[in-house]
This record gives structure tokens, sequence and C-alpha cells, in this order.
């Protein structure tokens, strides 16, 4: 009531072109037909078409990370998982540390205003992560040889490194332990190094081999870059 033909018609004509995608005042229930057959072909067409990355291939699945598929596709009620290692809750969910928690809820307090950070990171954090690692009376960090840059989790910091290096130490090796990270390998080949082995683990005595390790290192050549694990398997 109120709305006469005419109007009608109008919504009708605006209600087909915005279906269609058509843009066009003359379009008939026709042209809208053949407007979606052309649309559809091109997505078809398109489909079809190769890809400009059909060349690269499918990378080999993580060993390690792979368990954590196996452990969600087994059924057994007594499994446990011995992939990635982490705090878990006796249901198997990850357990933050009430440490972490705090800390969340003290950077919420101070409200801070995600200012972009120098390009080398925030600078209080960076003076404390090295006085965490290396100790508040580090000779290292007095004597400034010490350095730290922020970056992206583990495997950001160390691709980020390995670029660095390679720009000043090209001839050098990389000494990783072994075993260690399957990405470590990929990470510091792709930034242009050869990678080498360090012993790190004694199967027969389930521990560091200390010795062999020290060999090792001892042997390796002048200026190499050693890749050491700090805490819980990670550099």
């Amino acid at each position: 009531p109120g709305i006469n033909k005419d109007t009608l018609k109008v919504h009708q004509w605006q209600t087909d072109c915005l279906w269609t995608g058509c843009a066009f005042p003359s379009c008939s229930p026709l042209s809208a037909f053949v407007c979606v057959c052309v649309c559809v072909l091109l997505l078809l067409l398109l489909a079809m078409s190769s890809s400009v990355f059909d060349h690269v291939p499918l990378a080999p699945a993580d060993p390690i990370l792979g368990l954590n598929q196996a452990f969600r596709s087994d059924e057994s009620p007594s499994k446990v998982n011995l992939g990635v290692g982490a705090y878990r809750t006796e249901e198997g969910q990850p357990w933050v540390l009430p440490t972490v928690r705090k800390a969340e809820e003290l950077v919420e307090q101070e409200h801070v205003n995600h200012e972009y950070l120098p390009i080398e990171g925030l600078a209080e954090f960076r003076e404390h992560t090295m006085k965490l690692i290396l100790g508040d009376d580090s000779v290292a960090i007095v004597e400034k040889r010490a350095v730290a840059c922020q970056s992206l989790s583990g495997t950001g910091a160390l691709r980020v490194c390995a670029g660095m290096l390679h720009n000043f130490f090209a001839d050098s090796h990389v000494y990783v332990s072994d075993p260690t990270w399957s990405n470590h390998y990929n990470i510091f080949e792709h930034a242009g190094f050869v990678v080498d082995k360090y012993r790190y683990w004694d199967g027969k005595i389930r521990g560091l081999d200390l010795e062999g390790m020290l060999q090792d290192l001892q042997d390796a050549p002048d200026k190499s870059i050693v890749v050491l694990h700090a805490c819980a398997h990670n550099p």
C-alpha cells in the first residue's frame, strides 16, 4: 500500500543489479543470466589455471611437531604426549604459569600505548634478558661483549641472527647440537652457511655428553658460530 508499480520496478532493478554484480541500467533478466554465466566461467577458468607456486615443493612434516597430530589421533585413554615440551594440565591442556598470568595483569595495568619500538627492540627488555641469561655480574655484560636484539620467537631470532652473521662471517661454519630442532639446519643453510654438528646427547647415560661437546667445540675452526641450547632444548 502506498507504493506504485514504477517504484517496485526500480527496487527490483536495483536488487537484480546488486545480485548479479551488473552496473548497467538496462539490466534485463537475459543480461543478468549471461552475466552470472560469465562470472561462473571466469571462476572455473581461474580454478583450473596453474599457480605461480606450482614449482615450489611441499616441505616435509616436522617429525617432532608431527607427534602432536599422532597424539590427538590416538584413542588410548592412557596416552602421554612426549612431543613439544610444555606444561600441561591433567586433561592435557596447556597450563599457563601463575607468574605469566601475573605478568599479563601488570602489563594490562600499565595501559601501554603500543608505540613503535626501536629497531633493536625494547631497551629494558634486552637489558634484563641478558642479565637473566648471563647473570647480573656477567663479565661479558660489564665488558660490553654481550648484545641483544628483540625478535619474534626463537625461530625468528635465529633467522635474524643468521642473516646478520652471514653478512659479516660468510665463510664461517655453524655448529648445532646433535640432536637439535630440524628447522635449525634450514635456517642457517638458507642463510648460506655450512652447518655442522657437535656432540650433545649421550644415549648411554641419557644426559649431556659434556666431554664430547667440549672437545668438538675445541676442535672447531676460529670464528665458528655455535648455537647453544640455554634452556628446555631451545637456543
